[in-house]
């Protein structure tokens, strides 16, 4: 894999780098929940090519990382990793709302920056 990368909008706004930077700086001033999570993201990045437990594919090409009861949304394109969409996982199924908004990010993905 060539890396990975944020879905933005059109205004270059990043949900997943504003939420990762939000637990960053939690992280630096000593919060030991953020600091877990942290962990966990990078874990479950290092071996998301392994399946189950720490990613699982849901369907049209999208994929959800796992981690703590934290799931971000991505597909892959170019070779690249395209992280979607953050939120709380909260029952054993992906809230309907919730893909469809991963959904919706990645046609725009694809239609601004090619398949």
């Amino acid at each position: 894999m060539d890396g990975v990368v944020y879905y933005e909008t059109e205004n270059g706004n990043s949900e997943i780098r504003k939420f990762l930077q939000s637990h960053n700086k939690k992280a630096l001033k000593g919060n030991k929940a953020s600091v877990d999570l942290l962990d966990s993201f990078v874990y479950a990045m290092e071996r998301y090519l392994d399946g189950m437990p720490h990613s699982s594919p849901l369907r049209k090409g999208l994929f959800e990382l796992r981690f703590k009861d934290c799931r971000i949304t991505y597909f892959i394109c170019k070779g690249k990793m395209v992280l979607l969409t953050v939120f709380d996982k909260k029952s054993n199924r992906t809230p309907t709302q919730e893909f469809d908004r991963a959904l919706k990010r990645k046609k725009d993905w694809e239609k601004r920056c090619g398949k």
